[in-house]
Parts: structure tokens; C-alpha cells; sequence
């Protein structure tokens, strides 16, 4: 039985996207505080937001990195913003988050047969201090650590929180945070990562790889190549869903790739909506079978940079940006703040050895109805000199260099 032959669109769902349920759902199991539900609507929602966006694009991310970031972040946040926040990120309560990641986050350490590192951290303005509460369940719930950063200096500020990202994902993600994003008011800045490195439990023989083409989404050839072998796998043929299905484990199955092939090549974006409304576990996994396959996958490095301010008000969040943003639970002493950048940005690359990925998110808080412009002539400008009295122009003139 063939499966992924060159001609055909690949629907590959984001590693982190299984790799995060999956993770999850056989780490807790049965548990009273179930995460598995939440991440996983939220992931279909983020999901479609994006490809929505990025129609003919490439598309790699990791909504487990976003949800836990933002999740964080509820728990500085009162009033009307947290029950928003709660309601979109799939919680009853806040109860009901603490305890859902409490007990989830340290488990993903145990996962054998892949690295699976994830970390947060704060960073506040040098001159302002935590609420304290807000620190405990941060550090508690997260694992996160805090710092002290001067805000002034956006620059050095960006390079800091950078170097602290590509510490985490073995260099993978770089300049997540442009300078241009950090002002003075800029109050504080979350950041989350993710780190994953997988072996295939059966690799492919690179002596097998040959260059072939991939009819792209609006119907082109690339050259690309691709990986080939012949085993048992997970397989799965779903005439409802018009789409073969594969698993592909890593090396102790803790952890797995899932691909999804539509049979027509015009159907994929029917594929995509009808997936959105499936539990990848339940509705595929659960009804395929081991079968030996003729694979072919191809070699890939996919990155991407979203802008979260423009993707999370269609998943429902969108008072965080928004002056009247009840973030009080953050500082002490400072009101007004407001979300003013997110960001997500992500990695991965699959070859015949196995896959490397990484993701970072980060959330820039900043004064929100108080905030003031910033004038700071670091581009071409144009200058006069005005007699008020008479209302004469004596000079005028501009600095371009």
C-alpha cells in the first residue's frame, strides 16, 4: 500500500500539537484536572485562525507553548479579563488551571524517547516589583523564574530575553523579541519555550532518499526529497474524512508524528475543516491498525513568525490588548496595563534520523489608558524653526543620514 507519494498535498499536523497531546493525555490519564480538552480546543481554534491566514503557506507552531503562556498570565489578571481568559483557554476556573498544569508540566520531564524541554520566565522593569501572589503561582504552577531588566536600554533588554530563548531551544529560535517592541513603557515581558529532539523508533536509510517533486498547495511542482522505506505502522483509511492517516513513533512511543494525506489533492482544505471537528485520538488513532506501508515522507525545515495580537481576538481573546484591561494582578502599585506585542515564533525539521522543533511565545505588557506617545527621531525626520508671533517658517530643512 502506497502512502505519501510525490504528487500529492501533505497535511502534516504540528508536531507540537500531538506531540503535546499526546504527552499529556498518557501522563494524567483519568485525571480530575484534565488539560488534554482545553489544549486541544484551543489548538483547533489556533489552528484555523492561522492556516486561515496563511492559506498557501507553510505552517508551524506549538498552541501548547501559547496556552501555557497565556495561562500564565490569567493568573495576573482580575475581574472581566481573567473570566475571558479562562472561558477561551477551555478552564471552569482558576482552580482548575493551577492544578491542571501543576500536575501536567512536571510529567513531560518523564517522557522516554525524545528531549522534551519547556520553561518560563518573567521579566519585570527594573524599578517595579511582583505582586507577590502573582509570583508564588507562577513559580509554583510554571516553574518560572523572574528577573529585574531595564526596559530603558530595548536593546539590551531584547538581546537579554533572546539569549534566554535560544539558551532554552538549543539556539532554534532566534530574535524572538525585536527591540522595536520595548519602550519605556514597556512594564514587563512573559516568555515561554519548547524544546523537543525525537529519534524515529525506525529511521529512514538516507541510501533510500531521492529527489522528487511536491505538487504544492496552489498546484505547482518543488523539488524536494523524500525519505522512503517499507514497515508497519499505525495506518488508517477514513472514506469520511477522504484522507489516509499514519503514525510514525519516536523512540520509546511516548511521543509520535501523526500525518494526514487527503486522497484528492483539491480536497485539503475540506480535510483540514472536517479535522478541526475530530479528537485526533478518539476518531483516528483509536480505529487504525498496525499495516505494513510503503512510506514516503519528505525531508523538511519549516519556520514561522505569528503575530498573536492579529490571531488570538478570533479564538475570543481579545480585552488583554484593549485599555481597560484588568491586569492589576501582575505589579504592585501599577494599573493600566495592557498586552501591547505577542508573539510566537517556531521551528522544525524532519530527516531520516528523526525531528528536531522548537517554539517560543512572548507576551509584552505595557501601559495601557495611561500610556504616552513615544517621539524618539531614530529614522529620517523633517525639522522647522517657526516665528509664533508672525507666524513665519524661518528654517526648514530634514536629516535623512
Amino acid at each position: 500500500m502506497n502512502f505519501l507519494t510525490s504528487k500529492k498535498k501533505v497535511y502534516l499536523i504540528s508536531l507540537f500539537t500531538v506531540f503535546a497531546s499526546i504527552c499529556i493525555a498518557s501522563a494524567i490519564g483519568n485525571y480530575k484536572y484534565d488539560l488534554t480538552t482545553p489544549v486541544n480546543r484551543f489548538t483547533n481554534k489556533l489552528y484555523r485562525v492561522v492556516t486561515k491566514a496563511n492559506p498557501s503557506e507553510n505552517v508551524i507552531m506549538s498552541p501548547f507553548s501559547v496556552h501555557s503562556l497565556l495561562s500564565m498570565l490569567t493568573l495576573g489578571t482580575r475581574s472581566h479579563t481573567e473570566i475571558e481568559l479562562l472561558k477561551a483557554l477551555g478552564y471552569r476556573d482558576i482552580t482548575y488551571l493551577t492544578e491542571s498544569y501543576r500536575n501536567v508540566l512536571p510529567l513531560l520531564k518523564t517522557i522516554n524517547g525524545a528531549v522534551i524541554n519547556m520553561a518560563s520566565k518573567i521579566y519585570a522593569a527594573y524599578d517595579l516589583k511582583l505582586n507577590s501572589q502573582f509570583l508564588i503561582a507562577a513559580q509554583e504552577v510554571f516553574s518560572a523564574s523572574a528577573s529585574n531588566i531595564d526596559f530603558n536600554d530595548n536593546k539590551a533588554a531584547s538581546a537579554t530575553i533572546n539569549g534566554w530563548v535560544e539558551t532554552q531551544t538549543n539556539n532554534k529560535i532566534n530574535d524572538l523579541i525585536p527591540p522595536s517592541v520595548i519602550d519605556p513603557n514597556t512594564k514587563m515581558v512573559l516568555v515561554n519555550a519548547i524544546y523537543f529532539k525525537g529519534l524515529w523508533k525506525k529511521p529512514f536509510d538516507p541510501k533510500r532518499t531521492l529527489d522528487v517533486k511536491f505538487t504544492t498547495i496552489t498546484g505547482s511542482e518543488e523539488d524536494i526529497q523524500m525519505m522512503y522505506q517499507e514497515d508497519k505502522f499505525l495506518y488508517g483509511s477514513f472514506p469520511d474524512l477522504r484522507a489516509q492517516v499514519v503514525e510514525l513513533y519516536y523512540e520509546q512511543q511516548d511521543v509520535s508524528m501523526v500525518i494526514v494525506l487527503p486522497d484528492d489533492a483539491n480536497n485539503f482544505s475540506n480535510v483540514e475543516k472536517t479535522l478541526s471537528t475530530k479528537n485526533i485520538f478518539s476518531d483516528l488513532l483509536n480505529e487504525m491498525s498496525f499495516e505494513k506501508i510503503y512510506l514516503g515522507v519528505p525531508k523538511f525545515k519549516i519556520e514561522l513568525t505569528l503575530d498573536l495580537t492579529e490571531s488570538l481576538p478570533h479564538v475570543g481573546i481579545t480585552s488583554i490588548f484593549n485599555s481597560n484591561a484588568d491586569l492589576s494582578g501582575l505589579l504592585k502599585n501599577v494599573r493600566n496595563l495592557a498586552v501591547t506585542d505577542a508573539i510566537h515564533k517556531a521551528f522544525i525539521e524532519v530527516d531520516e534520523f528523526g525531528t528536531t522543533a522548537a517554539a517560543a511565545t512572548a507576551v509584552v505588557v505595557g501601559l495601557g489608558a495611561t500610556r504616552y506617545p513615544v517621539f524618539i527621531c531614530d529614522r529620517p525626520f523633517i525639522f522647522y524653526i517657526i516665528e509664533k508671533q508672525l507666524g513665519k517658517i524661518l528654517f526648514v530643512g530634514k536629516k535623512v543620514v
